[in-house]
């Protein structure tokens, strides 16, 4: 009970619907993986965009400014999604945050 209320005040909407979400998200990595289908992985990227822009807000000061920082972020994202195997088990974002992150160290 304590889980499903903390992932409803993380995404602000009820544990059943997160849990459809992700059901959803491996499906179109499935799918993602087998067809490499151009609109499954613009799907896949809209949906990680907001993860790459808060990955981004990390290095905001920077002698870059936060859209070019949101643009590289962006570039790793692409990377991340290209390269990702769902069959390995690794949640997306653990394996995409180290490819993101090393496309914006260069960048302090």
């Amino acid at each position: 009970m304590a889980a499903e209320r903390h992932n409803e005040e993380e995404t602000g909407r009820p544990a059943h619907e997160a849990e459809l979400q992700l059901a959803r998200d491996s499906e179109l990595w499935r799918r993602f993986a087998t067809d490499r289908d151009p609109a499954v992985r613009e799907e896949l990227v809209r949906r990680n965009l907001p993860f790459a822009k808060r990955l981004a807000l990390r290095y905001r000061g920077a002698s870059e400014s936060f859209d070019d920082l949101v643009q590289v972020a962006n570039l790793g994202l692409l990377g991340a999604i290209d390269r990702f195997h769902p069959d390995r088990g690794i949640p997306f974002t653990a394996f995409a945050s180290p490819t993101i992150l090393g496309e914006l160290k260069p960048r302090r």
